[in-house]
């Protein structure tokens, strides 16, 4: 996973864009593959605004999470 940061100038005149070069083995699926996040993220374009939320635990210390249940019809 690429973490990345990016903050702007105090000035407003650039962009600063800051990453790690870390080669890691872990692989996510996309966040919209876990269905706490994306009902979170429907209920937001919708109704009461609040950030969403994942099903899982996400930082220091995490178990890979579930490989999402996916399928294409």
């Amino acid at each position: 996973m690429t973490m990345a940061v990016v903050l702007r100038k105090t000035d407003n005149s650039a962009l600063r864009v800051y990453t790690a070069t870390n080669v890691t083995d872990s692989r996510f699926y996309t966040l919209m593959h876990d269905p706490t996040y994306c009902m979170q993220v429907s209920m937001e374009q919708s109704s009461y605004t609040q950030p969403p939320h994942v099903g899982f635990h996400m930082g220091a210390g995490m178990q890979m999470p579930p490989t999402p249940d996916t399928h294409i019809p």
